[in-house]
């Protein structure tokens, strides 16, 4: 996709404001995060949205796809795309950057970042194999 993304971003007329890093280091990724003003994920394919929690850890707006696992992630800490068009995306953004500045979101947002754990993930799978175990 990288050849269609600057060939999107000539047509216009911003190819010097786009910057396709490639991969990165834990400590390049968390500097980002740290320095964003925001994360845009706007992803129709995804499996369960662990940068969104990773943006979230750092205190920062989301802005998600409304399909697959993401509002499941993002809950109501997050804001949504509700269509991709370019005006309604731009209107969801500002609308929602206002709204978490206005309201000083990000305590809210870091504290639904930590209702999530790895150890909690794991206590409930074993949990569900248990019980399938038990009916079987």
């Amino acid at each position: 996709y990288r050849k269609k993304i600057i060939d999107e971003a000539g047509r216009f007329g911003c190819t010097n404001r786009v910057k396709l890093i490639g991969p990165i280091s834990d400590a390049d990724k968390a500097w980002y995060y740290q320095h964003c003003l925001a994360f845009a994920f706007p992803s129709i394919a995804e499996g369960f949205g662990l940068p969104v929690l990773e943006a979230m850890h750092f205190g920062k707006p989301v802005f998600l796809s409304n399909k697959t696992s993401l509002p499941e992630i993002g809950g109501n800490a997050a804001f949504y795309f509700d269509s991709f068009e370019p005006q309604a995306m731009q209107q969801a953004f500002g609308n929602g950057l206002q709204e978490f500045q206005k309201n000083n979101l990000q305590r809210k947002v870091m504290d639904h970042a930590a209702e999530f754990s790895w150890d909690r993930a794991a206590a409930q799978y074993l949990q569900l194999y248990g019980e399938c175990l038990m009916e079987g």
